[in-house]
């Protein structure tokens, strides 16, 4: 149990394996959505989804201060003075903020001026993120693919970049969006961890 709660400290998505013989041969495993031991009780661990928030004005205060709310990990990174009197200093990241970034942590970009995302981006395509997202049109999508490919990015990595983000179309106010790419992020997250190892239990299990 001590291992197992040492895994989830360090973020490892592991599964807890109980055989039948008792709690003292149990034992932690790699977790694999394909196999399951037979003659005992698996209890997959998945760390849980944080986000790291990137972006300028209204629109990266209020999401990064609707999903802090909602009891997720946030760290937002910005230098825009009216981001940073809106957000509390415990949402700041000091330092880098790409070393924390793993199969559980979404990034998404705020900004209404589009070239300061092409340096982000490429750093959050060298991490593990399992969804990277930014705000825009579609042209200012097409834009951006543009541009990264244009700096050398290959395609399997700008397919990791979403074509679209929020399940509201054409969100318009910054509570609209918050609220719609919030809900976009937990669906992809569910989709990924949850789904393939519970099945339809899967939104009864919280990580």
């Amino acid at each position: 149990l001590h291992e197992a709660a040492a895994a989830m400290a360090a973020r490892q998505a592991r599964a807890l394996v109980l055989p039948e013989t008792g709690l003292g041969e149990a034992h932690l495993a790699p977790i694999d959505f394909a196999q399951w031991t037979e003659g005992g009780f698996v209890l997959p661990r998945v760390p849980g989804l944080k986000f790291r928030v990137f972006g300028t004005g209204i629109e990266t205060a209020t999401f990064a201060k609707l999903a802090s709310g909602a009891g997720y990990d946030v760290a937002v990174s910005t230098t825009d003075d009216w981001a940073l009197r809106a957000l509390p200093p415990a949402l700041m990241v000091e330092g880098s903020a790409f070393e924390a970034c793993d199969e559980q942590t979404a990034a998404v970009l705020f900004f209404h001026d589009h070239e300061k995302e092409t340096e982000i981006l490429k750093s959050l395509l060298a991490t593990e993120c399992f969804w990277i997202g930014a705000q825009g049109s579609r042209r200012a999508l097409n834009i951006r693919l543009e541009t990264l490919a244009a700096e050398g990015i290959a395609q399997d990595q700008l397919d990791r970049i979403q074509g679209r983000i929020g399940l509201i179309p054409s969100a318009r106010d910054p509570q609209t969006l918050s609220v719609s790419v919030l809900a976009d992020v937990v669906a992809a997250y569910k989709q990924d961890w949850f789904d393939p190892l519970f099945g339809a239990n899967a939104g009864a299990v919280r990580p």
